[in-house]
């Protein structure tokens, strides 16, 4: 049984992006409950030469769809041109999913900062169990 590139990353792309959005969840109810203006958390950043909580998201979330096509071989939907040289395994291990998880950790810190209720599992998702 062969494991490709598509194997190691998509998995967990797919976890990371779906953890995330339990995360803004998490947000979106401390803003309710704290009555606090979304637009403080959505801008809010860790530190003034970092990317703002919905910065963060957009390049978490544009990694992984543009990554998962490259990696397919697609070509992913472009709103501005990047160029790269690295290919298949460099370009996972040494590129997208180190990106990836910056800017996951990045948007899970600022808003567990801001006082949102998360932890370790939040930002770890859902842990498939396989049975053999």
């Amino acid at each position: 049984m062969s494991f490709s590139i598509s194997k190691a990353s998509l998995p967990a792309l797919e976890i990371g992006l779906n953890a995330l959005s339990g995360v803004l969840d998490k947000a979106q109810a401390l803003a309710t409950a704290k009555k606090i203006d979304p637009s403080v958390l959505l801008n809010y950043r860790l530190a003034p030469d970092m990317f703002g909580l919905t910065r963060q998201v957009q390049v978490a979330c544009d990694l992984a769809k543009n990554g998962g096509a490259r990696l397919a071989g697609v070509e992913p939907p472009r709103y501005e041109e990047h160029k790269g040289h690295m290919q298949g395994e460099d370009y996972l291990n040494h590129f997208l999913l180190p990106n990836v998880y910056f800017h996951l950790t990045a948007a899970y810190a600022i808003l567990r900062h801001c006082g949102a209720d998360l932890g370790k599992r939040d930002f770890l998702g859902a842990i498939p169990m396989r049975m053999t």
